[in-house]
């Protein structure tokens, strides 16, 4: 299957999160109901989150952070942080069966793009995804409930 184009995305219920420290990690708590449409090479997708899941957000590491001018969670970006929360989502189901992990990087990069990030700032969080969270796929590092997160074809 020839890989995963996003076209756009737009967030219908808006991200409202806690922060806070799980296993020495810093995470983020999603303390309402979130809602984000994609529209995508092979059709839309809604993907809905629940109050009470709990995600890393983007992760990166704090040097990576200050060269990319790219903050792990940006409070004045919240489709970047959709993002970076949709991958560790596809990451954790992995892609629901329904995207492989090139499709999830993939979607991922998009949004990256679509949220204001530069082709390089996007090509080297890829390069750090594709090193660091190899070993994740399926990975559910916090007890995330599977009913926290849905996933479904709408068009």
């Amino acid at each position: 299957m020839p890989g995963i184009v996003l076209r756009s995305a737009e967030i219908i219920k808006p991200l409202q999160v806690a922060t806070g420290k799980l296993h020495g990690d810093s995470v983020y708590a999603f303390e309402r109901d979130f809602e984000m449409l994609l529209h995508t090479s092979r059709g839309d997708y809604l993907w809905r989150v629940g109050e009470g899941y709990i995600s890393n957000c983007g992760s990166i590491p704090w040097l990576g952070q200050k060269i990319l001018r790219v903050k792990s969670y940006d409070p004045d970006n919240p489709l970047q942080n959709a993002f970076f929360f949709l991958h560790d989502d596809l990451y954790q189901k992995k892609g629901y069966e329904i995207f492989d992990r090139e499709d999830s990087d993939a979607l991922c990069r998009g949004g990256l793009r679509e949220a204001g990030c530069s082709r390089f700032q996007v090509s080297t969080i890829d390069f750090c995804l594709m090193i660091g969270a190899w070993g994740h796929w399926g990975d559910n590092a916090y007890g995330n409930f599977d009913f926290l997160s849905k996933l479904e074809k709408v068009g």
